[in-house]
């Protein structure tokens, strides 16, 4: 009995000695100690492997090491380097405490800011607001170099975390730049020897916002809720050797390339790149969301080239701005064989949806919705066209939408291309009238037409973007990445939308009523009792707001620019769970209102919300939505208000 209480209590005093906090500052701090921000260690403490192993003080498994306050480097500096690796369980952790930056003019070309040095069991969490930067490299600029924010340089480490972190500005590009400069730049370069988690990081004006290679047999690799955007490639996955099993790739965001085009095409820009000599095998890329202008010379947002197998794309939202498209397709399958694209909603003006080529059999595509696009589905070869289905699609272009099937690629119309390859019979050309951010309309008869994949058993599947669960059993889904019902089920709409046309006096040019000269709480209240008539200021529309409310003087201080007219409108709140606030929608006829909301900002916060844009002497409808920041409930009431 001794001897294992003896044992036990060895083993949990090893852990507790473990689990230490060290601050680090750019420069010692206070008395030195390691203990808090204000007696931190200099960062020089980090990077000295003495100061690395299991004794008291040391970074070792179980260690969180916190950085605080601005960390400057010279011009191709590392910051810090990973002296050891940490344990199952008790990884190293770096975290950058509130506020913390790390800049430099730019950082090194190979080991970046961060280097990893194939340590595994390791996590980097930005915390709040952590910040890599480089302050004079790229366009215009006093360097035009590669850097790098997070690098591995050796060892294909396992176990590593990337998180919470902002990498900005390591290569700031400037549309119309014509040099290859800045071609290595990237915000993470990452070698996996598996179980690597990148997530929630956002990254920004850089050429490859997350590049990561692996030359083993890996699994389980997760990429996952990051922002990419002013980028050429926003996530590559690639591999020197050896097949990746079970990675997923989800929950991103792609933003635009433009600014990475040059004449000469030097940069083939990609939202998402797989390439691998001996593949991926179950490759899951789903729920993200590619956005913005890709430039003249994007060869896709999704692109699997080389031999992966059965992956599995779905429940992605493709869009696209100013009528750019990428040169291949959005969705461009290579090579990779039995390739299953679901449920997915592509916008476009221009420009093609998905292409097969390379001999990429196998093929599947479903309960797909796919507008705007000039050629829906491109099957290049007759490789590609060997065991390819689909079916329960949406495909609706009003001037016409083409197809291509392997030899007989002279822009097939979709009967045409139903009868080259005996597929697609049970999809439709309607109009998906969908919402700005891709849901059909509440009501319509395109929904339910999609196939249930239940049969799939893929979890993430059975959900829709916004986490809304698909039916069981043999229900039709709904095409494209949302369900319907979504909107139904986030629920109830607000209500007792009401607006009035607002005008401040005869001739005003302000919202300053009283000509006091401020906008402040006596103006509210004046330009309150003109909408309602009355002398009360908490007898608003909304019912509760007082003159003195923030939200109040923030409707009538908006307006001043406009000559205080517009049209105010105010609502009761939704009770619906999870709101984070309210679109406006406008239209000239009741019915007619826009897909598009009338505030451009992002969900309004308040009750109430002042259309400035209002053209005078035009009748609007107007309704309202609630919003989660992924779905949105249905309309409130409508309302016509004529603008003054």
């Amino acid at each position: 009995m001794k001897r294992l209480f003896f044992i036990l209590f060895g083993s949990l005093a090893a852990t507790v000695a473990f689990s230490q906090n060290i601050y680090l500052a750019q420069t010692a701090a206070g008395s030195n100690t390691g203990a808090d921000c204000a007696n931190a260690h200099p960062v020089g403490f980090f990077n000295t492997g003495s100061n690395w192993g299991t004794g008291a003080g040391q970074i070792g498994p179980g260690t969180t090491v916190h950085l605080c306050g601005t960390f400057t480097g010279t011009a191709g500096s590392t910051m810090l380097t990973f002296q050891g690796s940490g344990a199952s369980g008790n990884p190293i952790t770096l975290r950058f405490e509130t506020g913390a930056v790390l800049t430099a003019p730019y950082w090194s070309t190979s080991t970046g800011a961060i280097n990893l040095s194939g340590k595994s069991f390791i996590t980097v969490d930005g915390g709040t607001n952590g910040l890599i930067t480089c302050t004079d490299n790229g366009t215009g600029k006093g360097h035009q170099v590669d850097t790098i924010g997070l690098s591995t340089t050796s060892g294909y480490p396992t176990n590593v975390t990337i998180q919470n972190l902002t990498i900005s500005n390591l290569y700031l590009r400037t549309v119309g730049d014509t040099g290859t400069t800045g071609f290595n730049s990237a915000g993470m370069q990452l070698q996996s020897g598996g179980n690597l988690r990148v997530c929630n990081n956002t990254i920004n004006d850089v050429k490859t916002g997350i590049g990561i290679i692996w030359n083993s047999n890996i699994s389980a690799d997760v990429i996952c809720n990051n922002t990419v955007y002013n980028r050429d490639a926003g996530i590559v996955y690639a591999a020197a050797g050896g097949t990746s099993t079970g990675a997923q790739i989800y929950g991103n965001s792609i933003g635009g390339a433009v600014n990475w085009d040059t004449p000469s095409d030097s940069f083939h820009h990609d939202g998402v790149h797989v390439w691998a000599t001996n593949g991926t095998s179950g490759l899951m890329i789903f729920n993200n969301y590619f956005y913005g202008d890709v430039g003249a010379f994007s060869t896709a947002q999704i692109f699997l080239e080389d031999t992966q197998q059965s992956p599995t794309i779905f429940n992605n939202v493709f869009t696209t701005s100013n009528n750019s498209a990428a040169t291949n397709a959005s969705v461009t399958v290579k090579g990779a064989l039995n390739a299953h694209i679901f449920n997915n909603t592509f916008f476009s003006t221009t420009g093609q949806a998905i292409q097969f080529e390379n001999a990429a059999s196998g093929g599947v595509v479903e309960n797909n919705v796919i507008t705007g696009y000039g050629l829906a589905l491109f099957i290049a070869d007759t490789g590609s066209a060997t065991s390819f289905t689909a079916n329960n699609n949406v495909y609706y272009n009003s001037a016409g939408m083409n197809f291509c099937w392997a030899s007989n690629c002279n822009y097939l119309t979709y009967s045409q291309w139903r009868s080259a390859c005996k597929c697609d019979s049970t999809s439709s050309t309607a109009n998906p009238n969908l919402s700005s951010d891709g849901h059909l309309a509440q009501g319509s008869a395109l929904a339910g037409m999609g196939v249930n994949l239940t049969t799939q058993n893929i979890t993430a599947l059975n959900l829709d973007k916004a986490g809304i669960s698909r039916p069981g059993g043999t229900t039709g889904w709904d095409p494209g990445a949302y369900q319907v019902s979504a909107l139904a089920t986030f629920s109830p709409p607000p209500s007792s939308l009401a607006g009035v046309p607002v005008v401040a006096g005869s001739g005003a040019t302000s919202c300053d009523v009283n000509a006091d000269g401020s906008t402040d709480v006596v103006d509210v209240q004046l330009i309150t009792n003109m909408e309602l008539g009355v002398a009360s200021c908490t007898a608003n529309i909304g019912g509760s707001l007082a003159c003195s409310d923030p939200a109040r003087q923030t409707v009538i201080k908006a307006a001043l620019g406009a000559g205080c007219k517009f049209v105010s409108l105010q609502w009761a709140a939704s009770s619906a769970p999870g709101v984070v606030g309210y679109n406006v929608y406008r239209g000239t006829s009741p019915g007619g209102e826009s897909t598009v909301p009338v505030n451009t900002g992002g969900p309004v916060s308040s009750t109430s919300f002042a259309d400035l844009s209002a053209a005078p002497g035009i009748l609007y409808s107007y309704y309202v939505t609630a919003s989660n920041g992924t779905s949105e409930t249905g309309p409130s009431n409508e309302i016509s208000v004529s603008a003054p």
